[in-house]
């Protein structure tokens, strides 16, 4: 997709993408805020809440199932009565818990084809749960454990009939063959879209040691107080306005965001000319700053990456109120957001995390380029 630069001019997927390296490597909290602050401000709010179930799926369900209810109540709640504080208090609980990368790093594979292949005869505990084909060859993975087989069978599966037949033979194979009590539960009550992505936390979980599990109900306490700073903090503004780079830009993008194929990478421009020469064109498709500019009836020109305003107050009165500058400011703060991205850190730190987790089934060169 296109670059898409947020209020203060950072690149919209390298703030999720901050975020997210942010919080599973616990750097500040009060980072975690102002990257949030950053997505929610400039009004992505929605993608921000999908961003927040997917973190949560991929590093935290396992361990702790009883969070899943507590979000989505809260985002529930946001629905009703919008506030960045719910927000916050979701990933002040994750901040502190413990994390979990076997969600993230089956998620994350790209699997082409199963590793282990069936032959013979189906054992007799697999033929009483009277499945089609397929169905058996994902149950049978999932019964010995086979990482690469899970994923194959359970696309093919997913593909061939749908997510809830999935669920439902999931069920059916832990209550039938390890008397497990699976409560019956509709996966689409959870404000997440990925249905796949929640169907396979299950699988993980499933798979985890009872000892590993947190089931009691432990929500920590969160301190109001760091809401209505990130709301003044977004409220205050600077005065000349040319400094406001200088006073809001408080952290850089995460080095590691590199694992990642980026939206600079694809981009027809130069990314650093994009802050520099182009920024009024690339931040039209953010809601905060396309209000500004229908505000002063300025339209995006996309032949020349230009904004054209229909009067020439407005022009004046728009960039007065607006331009940063960024072309201007130092070094230090234009490199928060187009400081070059070194693609093997990012790599080094997904390789450290295989081989202290054992994930030896993972192959690196398979791994997905977008999050």
């Amino acid at each position: 997709m296109p670059v898409i630069l947020t209020r203060y001019l950072y690149a919209l997927d390298e703030c999720f993408y901050s975020l997210l390296f942010g919080l599973i490597n616990k750097t500040h909290f009060d980072e975690i805020i102002f990257w949030t602050g950053e997505i929610y401000y400039s009004g992505f709010e929605d993608k921000l809440w999908e961003h927040i179930w997917k973190m949560y799926y991929d590093f935290y369900a396992i361990k702790y199932p009883k969070f899943e209810k507590k979000i989505n109540n809260m985002a529930k709640d946001w629905q009703n009565n919008p506030t960045i504080e719910n927000i916050l208090y979701i990933l002040n609980l994750l901040y502190y818990s413990t994390i979990n990368y076997d969600v993230f790093m089956m998620r994350m594979s790209d699997i082409e084809s199963p590793n282990v292949v069936y032959m013979g005869r189906k054992p007799s505990w697999l033929k009483k749960l009277q499945l089609d084909k397929y169905e058996a060859k994902l149950i049978r993975s999932i019964h010995e454990n086979k990482k690469v087989n899970i994923l194959f069978y359970l696309n093919y599966c997913i593909k061939a009939s749908n997510i809830y037949r999935c669920y439902e033979i999931i069920k059916l194979y832990y209550n039938t063959i390890h008397n497990y009590n699976l409560k019956e539960k509709d996966i689409d009550s959870i404000h997440y879209t990925n249905k796949k992505h929640i169907l396979l936390a299950l699988l993980c979980h499933l798979n985890l040691p009872e000892k590993e599990i947190q089931n009691k109900t432990i929500f920590k306490k969160f301190n109001s107080a760091l809401t209505q700073k990130q709301i003044n903090f977004n409220n205050k503004e600077i005065f000349p306005v040319y400094k406001t780079l200088i006073h809001k830009r408080l952290y850089g993008i995460s080095p590691l965001i590199g694992l990642f194929r980026l939206d600079r990478h694809d981009a027809n421009t130069d990314y650093k000319d994009i802050l520099r020469l182009y920024w009024d064109y690339f931040i039209s498709e953010t809601p905060i700053w396309k209000k500004r500019l229908d505000t002063y009836g300025g339209k995006v020109m996309k032949v020349t990456k230009s904004i054209q305003f229909d009067l020439d107050d407005n022009y004046e009165i728009f960039y007065e109120r607006y331009n940063y500058e960024p072309d201007e400011q130092s070094q230090e703060v234009q490199d928060k957001s187009i400081g070059n991205i070194d693609k093997e850190s990012g790599k080094r730190w997904l390789n450290s995390i295989i081989q202290d987790g054992n994930y030896n089934w993972v192959d690196i060169a398979k791994w997905k380029t977008g999050y």
